[in-house]
């Protein structure tokens, strides 16, 4: 998870086995950070809040 200043709030592993398990999973945790999906040193996705979506 991410701050608004992009700083890095909170990281953990996740009990999925693959990228959308661990989308769905993440998009359950979305409320006011946005969240970086990664699998080890490869990129998934970011999610970001509903305030942000609105903002873009």
């Amino acid at each position: 998870m991410l701050d608004a200043n992009e700083r890095l709030v909170w990281s953990g592993l996740l009990p999925v086995h693959d990228d959308k398990a661990a989308v769905t999973f993440a998009r359950t945790m979305l409320e006011r950070h946005a969240i970086e999906v990664w699998d080890r040193a490869r990129f998934v996705t970011r999610l970001e809040t509903p305030e942000r979506r609105r903002a873009a």
